[in-house]
């Protein structure tokens, strides 16, 4: 068996011959006078292919990049010898879906400089390559969608790139689709005459485009909570406007005749309708998406519908929707304000919600939710002892029970039900014994549960089930909260302000107040951590804030550019004190997570090559346990079965455990999730943070490669470059 260092020679010996092979080939075409055509065609078939028996990363990239550099030093030199050469464009291409490729996994100024060189030989080449379309067609969304989040003119300035872009390359499905794309991102912001003048380029630029040919009078889609009109032509050609129905609940249902859920949500509609048409409080009607009207005709003809039937000539009224699953419904209250867009299999209880909560179906498939889940934990006059054991007994839903009960088909819809249930037990039982007995001395502990759950998404998302588990005392989180610190009095106010600070944070909302409403939420939760280093309450505050902020702004903190000062100041697990303030002039790589498993070679492989060169890296790991803490930091094997299987040596960088001064040092930067990385520069400042790994593969020959793509390595690269 070779060692690492026996396969580092092979590995190093490839990359050699590699270019030995492209070297000795210049040298024959230039003292030997220029080769044939056939002869250099032979020489580009018999470059050496990488070993795809690599296991080291950074060798194994070395060998692709190896491979590539020969490969477009070989085609470059081909076609300046032979340009109307016929295989002259097929090796152009090769080159062109390699170089694309590689640029992502070595410095790209190099490729970037080969393309160009390629592009000015034939752009047409370059641009219907369908790898390069492919990354380009991915490097223009997200800078659209990074854009959305900056500003409107920087938006609409990613929306005319793209779309330019699109249209010069009319023939790609992806391209058509991203215009279009475009087309309804515009639609979501802009004014109906910024819309129609969109509409109108993307006519002219892809006519033959089904979507292309909607009316000009095509109006956005409309978010839930804001008013919704809609005017239709049923097939028996009336007109139905739904502002002429308010003080009615209105069903919009997108339907096909050839779809089975389609009838099955239709039958459960046909039981409300019976029931609540003639009060006048229910209208239900549904837009047909079958290609042909003569269709959706005889199907009428054989099961008429009792309500009016739309049929959607040319996506006319589905498309500004943007939904790719049918049945489809839009439910509008009986003020005329949107409630509900989407597909659900509970569309019976998403219509009483608004129409008739009391008679609110709570499953739909079955007679109704397992056996006692909307029953109290305790009977009413119970003892603080039966009601604490009571808490502590409860047991969360299990997915595997819900689906044995109600059936495969509906556990999807039932389980969140199931969810909202338990967490309003609890919360009513713990509000109870908060309430009956302040003065017990497992307050605190009570005080606890009724913090973790009073927050919980799923009680909030389904309020009627809340409502029917808990009665007069649902779960008000204001009214409560007061309450209690009234009640209760000093001594009890930290769980109370993590219960507010959880709040806070989940109802946190973007509407361009991110530099305001962010730090603020950011400076509570480090106040909150700091103010008791050791209490255990900080774990659920920093996932549950973190959390929450992640889901409202994503991966970006908007106060915390890149650029901004970051310090580090920990121990690690030898007791060697930290603190990155001392590496000023050296690039520090932080890695966060539960051992780098994948990241583990990367790793290695920045500390062999650069530690010496101004890196210093520092693992943060989640791990509490010391004793494999310590077999990690010895072998460098992490304690999973498969992992590292190339490991034999001592980790270099310093370890750090424990999750307090671990999480107070990431209160400093956005990520809650791992593993990710973080990048300070020789100032000390951030300049990266993300995940720092993608995979990829390249095609070289008739085989495929995986490489693996990372940022964070070009980051760094960069940082210690003279």
């Amino acid at each position: 068996m070779k060692s690492t260092r026996d396969k580092r020679i092979v590995d190093d010996r490839t990359a050699i011959v590699v270019g030995v092979w492209a070297v000795l080939a210049v040298f024959c075409s230039v003292g030997w006078g220029l080769p044939t055509a056939e002869q250099m065609l032979d020489e580009l078939e018999g470059i050496p292919l990488p070993d795809q028996t690599i296991n080291d990363r950074g060798h194994r990239i070395e060998a692709v990049v190896a491979y590539v550099e020969a490969y477009t030093t070989l085609g470059a030199r081909f076609r300046e010898q032979y340009p109307d050469h016929p295989e002259a464009v097929e090796i152009a291409d090769r080159e062109v879906s390699m170089v694309v490729r590689i640029r992502g996994v070595a410095p790209p100024t190099k490729w970037d400089a080969h393309l160009a060189q390629l592009q000015e030989w034939n752009g047409e080449v370059v641009a219907r390559n369908p790898i390069y379309r492919w990354e380009r067609l991915s490097s223009l969304r997200s800078q659209v969608s990074a854009a959305r989040d900056e500003s409107t003119e920087a938006h609409r300035k990613a929306c005319r790139e793209g779309f330019e872009w699109a249209a010069a390359n009319a023939d790609d499905d992806g391209a058509r689709d991203f215009a279009h794309h475009i087309v309804t991102e515009i639609g979501k912001t802009g004014s109906a005459a910024e819309l129609t003048a969109w509409f109108e380029r993307f006519r002219e630029a892809f006519p033959d485009d089904p979507r292309s040919q909607l009316p000009p009078n095509w109006e956005p889609a409309v978010e839930v909570g804001e008013p919704l009109t809609l005017t239709f032509e049923d097939v028996q050609g009336r007109t139905i406007e739904t502002a002429t129905l308010k003080g009615k609940v209105v069903v919009i249902d997108f339907w096909a005749t050839w779809c089975g859920p389609c009838h099955a949500a239709a039958a459960r509609l046909k039981k409300l309708y019976d029931t609540y048409k003639e009060a006048g409080r229910l209208e239900i009607v549904g837009v047909n998406m079958d290609a042909e009207r003569k269709d959706v005709e005889k199907f009428l003809a054989e099961r008429p519908y009792p309500w009016p039937v739309v049929w959607d000539a040319k996506d006319r009224y589905s498309a500004r929707w943007q939904f790719t699953a049918i049945p489809h419904f839009l439910i509008i209250d009986q003020k005329g304000v949107l409630r509900f867009k989407g597909n659900t299999s509970q569309i019976s209880n998403k219509v009483l919600e608004y129409l008739d909560p009391e008679a609110m179906l709570v499953n739909e498939d079955k007679t109704g939710l397992p056996a006692g889940i909307l029953e109290p934990l305790t009977e009413p006059g119970a003892s603080a002892d039966e009601i604490f054991e009571a808490l502590g007994s409860a047991t969360e839903p299990d997915r595997d029970t819900v689906s044995a009960e109600v059936g495969e088909a509906a556990v999807r819809d039932a389980f969140p039900l199931c969810q909202a249930a338990h967490a309003a037990k609890l919360c009513q039982t713990a509000w109870t014994f908060l309430q009956q007995y302040p003065q017990d001395a497992r307050c605190d502990r009570v005080l606890e549960i009724w913090a973790g759950w009073i927050n919980d998404k799923e009680m909030a998302a389904n309020p009627q089930v809340a409502a029917k588990v808990a009665g007069d005392d649902y779960p008000d989180f204001a009214r409560q909260a007061k309450m209690l610190r009234e009640t209760l009095g000093q001594g009890h106010d930290r769980l109370i302000d993590l219960a507010e600070l959880i709040r806070d944070a989940e109802q946190a909302k973007v509407g361009g107040r991110e530099a305001e409403v962010y730090p603020a939420i950011k400076k509570r939760l480090i106040d909150f951590c700091e103010a008791k280093p050791d209490d255990r309450l900080n774990v659920p505050a920093y996932f549950r804030v973190m959390g929450a902020m992640k889901k409202a702004f994503g991966d970006r903190d908007p106060a915390q550019e890149y650029g901004a000062p970051l310090r580090l100041v920990a121990t690690d697990f030898e007791g060697r004190a930290l603190d990155s303030a001392a590496w000023k002039g050296k690039v520090v790589l932080v890695y966060f997570g539960y051992y780098p498993q994948w990241h583990q070679s990367m790793l290695r492989e920045l500390w062999r090559k650069h530690h010496g060169r101004g890196l210093e890296i520092v693992e943060l790991n989640l791990d509490r346990d010391r004793d494999r803490i310590e077999a990690y930091i010895q072998t460098g094997k992490a304690p999973f079965e498969g992992s590292n299987k190339e490991a034999d040596e001592r980790v270099g960088w310093p370890v750090v455990i424990g999750e307090g001064n671990i999480r107070r040092w990431c209160l400093g930067w956005v990520y809650s999730a791992y593993p990710s990385l973080c990048v300070l520069n020789r100032e000390g400042r951030l300049c990266y943070a993300g995940v720092g790994w993608a995979r990829d593969e390249i095609k070289l020959g008739d085989d495929w490669y995986c490489v693996a793509r990372s940022d964070a390595i070009e980051v760094i690269e960069s940082l210690l470059s003279p």
